[in-house]
């Protein structure tokens, strides 16, 4: 299990970008991908969606998942996707509000 931050702008998040909620990815031994998303302080009343990104061979563009953050702009959402074969990297993307916001890529354990 890696938990790690969500964040924007840019390709890969950098050391004192803000940060927008957190991800929890796991890897099952049954060939999926788990992720918890969690936004806080992302823009409010909006829906977002969700893509599991899998380096190598695997960043989506179809939405895995949506998330619908509150008035206070959070929000949380599960998603389940099939691993992709010889991925080692993963991250998670959320894209709505007017934002792209992306977790830091992270091994499997």
């Amino acid at each position: 299990m890696q938990k790690n931050e969500l964040t924007h702008p840019g390709a890969q998040p950098a050391a004192g970008d803000p940060t927008f909620g957190f991800a929890v990815l796991n890897t099952t031994g049954s060939g999926w991908v788990i992720a918890e998303v969690a936004l806080k302080g992302a823009t409010p009343n909006s829906s977002y969606d969700i893509y599991v990104n899998q380096d190598p061979g695997g960043c989506p563009t179809i939405a895995t998942g949506t998330l619908t953050t509150n008035g206070q702009g959070n929000g949380n959402a599960n998603v389940k996707v099939p691993a992709v074969a010889g991925a080692a990297l993963y991250w998670v993307s959320a894209v709505g509000g007017g934002q792209v916001l992306r977790s830091t890529a992270v091994a499997s354990p």
